[in-house]
């Protein structure tokens, strides 16, 4: 389950609280742990600034995220399982944007 205080959603649109819970709850990532520069991730929604530009929807870096999550295999050790999300992070980040 996932708590957000109504206060929090002032200014945000469905689509940015739906992704914001996709990846808080599908790949059960808590933007608190996210330390020092933040990846350009969803998970910043709730968090930034008020004067901050945040993503509209999924970013490149969050789709590489879910791809390399549902993608290793859940044999795998945690480390090898974060070198699949990283690599398919990688991929993300560096196809070309339409």
């Amino acid at each position: 389950a996932l708590v957000v205080e109504s206060s929090a959603l002032a200014g945000l649109t469905p689509t940015q609280l739906a992704d914001y819970a996709a990846m808080r709850l599908f790949a059960q990532l808590d933007p608190a742990r996210l330390t020092g520069t933040p990846p350009p991730t969803i998970l910043t929604v709730l968090t930034a600034a008020s004067d901050a530009s945040v993503p509209v929807s999924l970013t490149s870096w969050d789709l590489g995220f879910l791809r390399g999550l549902y993608a290793a295999s859940s044999n795998l050790s945690p480390g090898a399982q974060r070198s699949q999300i990283a690599k398919e992070v990688r991929e993300s980040l560096d196809k070309p944007k339409d």
